[in-house]
């Protein structure tokens, strides 16, 4: 039996002279998304009851024209009787069922192989030379996905006790690829739960779990850079106020955990960790403080305070006039919090502006070289410079790896 997919309302019916069967199919949008073949109640001719005398007696009697033989003998010639056709016996009550056809057309399990443009109420169509069978689709747990591209999100909650998470019980999970057995970590009271290559093609599939929290439970807050996920050290976690998450550690190690960053909570041993994350493209760790870089401009060469937006919130910082070296601001911001989930401190690293930036590159074993024309030499290898006699001219070039000259910074390589 082979699947038509036709224009169901563009069928006329009245052509055909083989029945037409309606029925509606309850199927999982899983099995839709999968292409799964799945087994659904179609209709199939079946061998009727009165067809055995066996089994249905009273619809017959032996031939009287063969006496039961099945074969006749007709001018010497032995013959199939040309009355029961040869079955010795011959029918003598109408069946109402199959109308003496030995044939009833009866409700039977059918495979049909589901496509992934398939959706809630499309039709399928059945043929073959017997009947036709129109199978309405309904998409029983359409409302409970979201689909993303090839990725798959679950949205129903899936409850987790704490008895479930102390006798590390896994949860059954049907997805795109078929069942998964999956454990919640217990981090938070809301945990997002990533299946890597479940979902549609080689998309993931998403489950949230609800776990349950006990109330007592301490809170505290942790500042966290992150990128879209990374591992942070269980200690640091509760005792420092500020981290930069690692992007990958030792998947074996028991001292780390994991932090997604779409969770807003984890819990970690006693503690109730509120998560105050932080782009690790505009953030980093200055000795155990969060601190982010701002670069003066032009505009900034002879003033000693800016106007700062740092993801929407406006700060003026104030620092030293004609800057010409990194100077460190404290700033209070709500972005940074304390363990209490107050507005804390943030160092901003203060950037001073260089009209030009020059970069001269020297030899190792010169430890002293002497240089007039720094704009000549840029990007070039230097290796030294004689002459006996003071050259007030000159820029020294010792072990430092940059130098200021008015507005022009000097960025010494050694190579």
């Amino acid at each position: 039996m082979s699947i038509i997919e036709k224009e169901y309302n563009s069928i006329n019916f009245k052509e055909k002279s083989i029945p037409v069967f309606s029925s509606e199919v309850k199927v999982s949008i899983l099995d839709i998304l999968g292409e799964n073949k799945v087994e659904v109640i179609g209709k199939d001719y079946k061998d009727c009851m009165c067809k055995s005398s066996t089994n249905a007696p009273e619809y017959f009697k032996e031939c009287d024209k063969c006496n039961g033989k099945g074969i006749i003998t007709l001018n010497k010639r032995v013959m199939t009787c040309n009355k029961c056709k040869g079955e010795k016996l011959i029918r003598v009550k109408h069946c109402y069922l199959c109308d003496n056809n030995s044939k009833v057309l009866m409700d039977s399990k059918i495979e049909i192989e589901l496509k992934n443009s398939y959706k809630h109420l499309d039709k399928i169509e059945l043929d073959n030379e017997e009947y036709k069978l129109v199978l309405t689709l309904n998409v029983y747990d359409k409302d409970d996905y979201y689909i993303k591209g090839n990725d798959v999100y679950y949205l129903r909650g899936i409850n987790y006790s704490i008895n479930d998470h102390k006798e590390k019980k896994s949860v059954v999970i049907n997805t795109v690829k078929g069942k998964e057995f999956v454990k919640s970590e217990f981090k938070c009271k809301k945990e997002i739960v990533c299946l890597s290559n479940k979902g549609i093609n080689d998309g993931d599939f998403y489950i949230t779990f609800l776990n349950e929290v006990k109330e007592e439970l301490k809170t505290t807050y942790t500042n966290v850079i992150i990128g879209k996920s990374g591992y942070v050290k269980k200690e640091e976690l509760i005792k420092n106020v500020s981290l930069s998450a690692k992007d990958y550690i030792d998947l074996d190690s028991e001292d780390y955990i994991y932090i997604d960053n779409s969770v807003d909570e984890i819990i970690c041993d006693n503690y109730l960790v509120k998560l105050n994350k932080l782009s690790k493209d505009n953030y980093f760790i200055l000795n155990g403080d969060i601190a982010r870089n701002i670069n003066l401009d032009k505009d900034d060469l002879n003033t000693d305070r800016k106007v700062i937006n740092l993801d929407e919130e406006k700060l003026t910082i104030s620092y030293k006039k004609n800057l010409k070296e990194v100077e460190k601001v404290e700033a209070y911001t709500k972005l940074v919090l304390d363990k209490q989930g107050k507005k804390s401190k943030m160092i901003i690293c203060v950037n001073p502006y260089f009209e030009n930036v020059y970069k001269i590159r020297i030899k190792n074993n010169k430890n002293v070289v002497y240089v007039e024309d720094y704009k000549y030499y840029d990007n070039t290898l230097v290796e030294t410079f004689k002459s006996s006699k003071y050259l007030e001219n000159y820029i020294r070039l010792d072990k430092e790896d940059k130098i200021v000259v008015g507005n022009d910074l000097v960025l010494i390589e050694r190579v």
